[in-house]
């Protein structure tokens, strides 16, 4: 069977995460890249770094990478290695729901940036316009889905499966940054909350 025809996403890298050659299927998911870090999102690099090698051959990574569909989706990457230090690297896309938890937070991350576009039918009561109310309303809605993260991240660390806790934090905290920087007024909450 030709590389090409591997039904998978499938790269074989060198010590040094240089892609060798890859699948059709591989190059149908993800952009073409020199390396298969260039692939993994920043925040998962470290982990690539440390458990895609020869000295972890045959154990199933969980990381985040880039796709032609997805700028983060959740990866199971299996691997194993060869006697010269040529790595077999195949990538399967985990479940559609963790893809709508991270399509959600990515519409509340947009309805931040562009509240006025999207909800100029709301109105304030009194004292700021229905755009501040708006990001005051999802601001306080992406702080209390982060405390129940948090809550639940010593679980989740026991169990070694922090990967959907940490990326559904790096979101909710990109949203509120840029909601805070847009909108400094947006992000202090009002004394007794």
């Amino acid at each position: 069977m030709e590389m090409t025809q591997i039904p998978v996403p499938y790269f074989c890298i060198d010590r040094d995460y240089h892609i060798l050659s890859a699948s059709g299927q591989t190059e149908a998911i993800f952009a073409e890249a020199g390396s298969l870090l260039d692939l993994i999102d920043e925040g998962s690099v470290g982990k690539a770094t440390a458990y895609i090698a020869p000295s972890h051959a045959n154990v199933k990574v969980e990381l985040i990478m880039k796709t032609r569909s997805a700028p983060l989706a959740l990866v199971d990457v299996y691997q194993s290695w060869d006697e010269v230090g040529t790595g077999h690297i195949v990538c399967i896309c985990q479940s559609r729901e963790f893809q709508m938890v991270t399509e959600q937070l990515q519409r509340l991350h947009e309805d931040l940036k562009e509240p006025e576009r999207k909800h100029s039918a709301v109105k304030a009561p009194s004292g700021g316009g229905a755009v501040t109310m708006r990001i005051r309303e999802l601001s306080a809605a992406l702080t209390t889905i982060r405390e129940l993260v948090d809550l639940l991240y010593p679980s989740l660390l026991e169990m070694n499966q922090t990967v959907y806790a940490d990326i559904i934090k790096q979101q909710i905290d990109r949203a509120l940054q840029d909601a805070a920087a847009g909108y400094p007024q947006a992000g202090k909450r009002s004394p007794g909350r």
